[in-house]
């Protein structure tokens, strides 16, 4: 691991939540964006990926919610979840199949 930043951090349209990213550039060129998410209100961590090597794309979605697609920055696993911050549960999806469609072994998130 070359170096470990925490650059990105985002607002939810409702201000609720706050995602910060931990940016860690594993080898030259291979960069990973590891999200914490953190309940405004409450300050409760909802997710904690931060120290892994789970790469992250978000996407608000329309009910408060948020959806993370998640990837394993050396491996061809992957998954997705969505995050309910109301009730504080999530929902995986897309679990069990790396991106050719093919069985793999679950990864806990």
């Amino acid at each position: 691991m070359l170096r470990r930043d925490v650059q990105a951090v985002i607002e939810s349209p409702d201000r609720r939540l706050h995602v910060a990213f931990q940016i860690i550039e594993w080898t030259s060129g291979l960069i990973s964006h590891a999200p914490r998410i953190i309940d405004r209100d409450s300050g409760t961590i909802l997710i904690d990926l931060w120290d892994s090597d789970w790469d992250a794309e978000l996407c608000w979605l329309g009910n408060g919610c948020v959806r993370l697609d998640l990837q394993r920055i050396d491996r061809n696993e992957w998954c997705a979840l969505v995050l309910d911050p109301q009730t504080q549960t999530y929902v995986l999806i897309d679990e069990g199949m790396d991106k050719t469609g093919r069985p793999r072994h679950r990864s806990g998130i």
